[in-house]
């Protein structure tokens, strides 16, 4: 006597497990599908790696709102030095922390 027997399972129901079965083996591929679908834009801003799953981002502009989007903090700093140099608001320097590999 077998499994099928065992449980009595109709044909019906092995079809039914053997798509659930597909189905589950599919799910990491369409979860990190749906991901970048959430995130179309899947590179950081200054250095141009792609982004992890927890990444930092920013939303900046007044009339007309961007974002932006980074893979780590010193990436993030460096945006906002380079935007407080370009406003102004800091002495420009040589190298940015991005820039030394820091």
């Amino acid at each position: 006597m077998g499994l099928k027997d065992t449980l009595k399972l109709t044909d019906e129901d092995i079809s039914i497990l053997s798509l659930l079965a597909q189905h589950l083996k599919a799910m990491p591929e369409l979860a990190e599908e749906k991901r970048r679908e959430a995130n179309p834009e899947g590179e950081c801003v200054i250095c141009g790696a792609q982004l992890p799953f927890h990444h930092y981002a920013l939303e900046f502009g007044t009339h007309i709102r961007k974002r932006a989007r980074f893979c780590g903090l010193d990436c993030l700093q460096a945006f906002i030095h380079e935007l407080a140099e370009a406003k102004g608001l800091t002495q420009p320097t040589a190298q940015t922390p991005h820039d030394t590999g820091e």
